[in-house]
């Protein structure tokens, strides 16, 4: 019986600490790709960069047993959306594809689940192996993730004061002539 619980608890935290690596790697590739957005350029080759950015930096995290994580194919994918503040109703409201450019929302997901063709056979086996699955009649775990960043631009002014009227502003001796 202790064998059985020590089994069970090895399998569940390698499935454990596999998501959190893969939800690490979706993480930094979403912040990657969402510091690609530009509303000043051309769509197209704001996803195109995106999409770069998010593989690369997914690429260089590790998930279980594979030494870099892939959002290519049926392994993940990068999605693009806008979020807009509604006045109205006080929330934010979403919306995914390309008619919602120029865009300042990413989704990344990254899947390790198996692979079908078109028949319906297996073409690859992306699950997380088990150690002990096996044993008890599972193969491997499935596991996905995913993380949305989003880009909201701020306006930042500098002043410069060559008048030299606001040295004094910030000291407390200055209270009572501030606004004057």
């Amino acid at each position: 019986l202790i064998l059985t619980f020590v089994v069970f608890s090895v399998d569940v935290g390698y499935i454990a600490l596999s998501k959190g690596q893969l939800q690490n790697a979706v993480d930094a590739a979403a912040l990657a790709a969402v510091q690609e957005l530009n509303p000043n350029l051309d769509q197209d080759d704001v996803t195109t960069n995106a999409v770069e950015a998010a593989k690369e930096i997914a690429g260089l995290h590790r998930a279980g047993n594979h030494p870099e994580v892939s959002i290519d194919g049926n392994l993940g994918d990068v999605e693009f959306g806008r979020r807009t503040f509604n006045v109205q109703t006080q929330e934010y409201t979403y919306e995914w594809g390309p008619e919602a450019a120029p865009y300042n929302l990413v989704k990344v997901t990254a899947r390790r689940t198996p692979v079908f063709n078109q028949q319906g056979d297996l073409q690859e086996d992306n699950q997380l192996p088990l150690f002990f699955g096996p044993v008890l009649g599972a193969s491997g775990a499935t596991l996905e993730t995913s993380a949305i960043a989003t880009f909201q631009p701020r306006d930042i002014m500098l002043v410069l004061d060559y008048s030299a009227s606001m040295n004094y502003d910030s000291e407390l001796s200055s209270i009572y002539t501030l606004g004057q």
